[in-house]
């Protein structure tokens, strides 16, 4: 699997979470976005790399 790929599942996982009614998201997108520029962040993270990367159940919270 190349990391376009990865990110490009990453993208689709939140957006379908966003387009959920149960999620409340209006801008579906917008939060895909995010999230998936918020995981390329973690990747390059090192302070905990065993660790998984937040689902986007996990990043609505932060998320504004």
């Amino acid at each position: 699997m190349t990391m376009s790929t990865i990110r490009q599942n990453r993208w689709e996982i939140a957006f379908a979470f966003a387009s959920s009614n149960a999620s409340g998201i209006d801008d579906p997108e917008r939060f895909a976005d995010e999230y998936e520029t918020m995981s390329e962040d973690l990747d390059n993270v090192i302070f905990y790399p065993d660790r998984p990367s937040p689902t986007p159940e996990d990043f609505v919270y932060f998320y504004a």
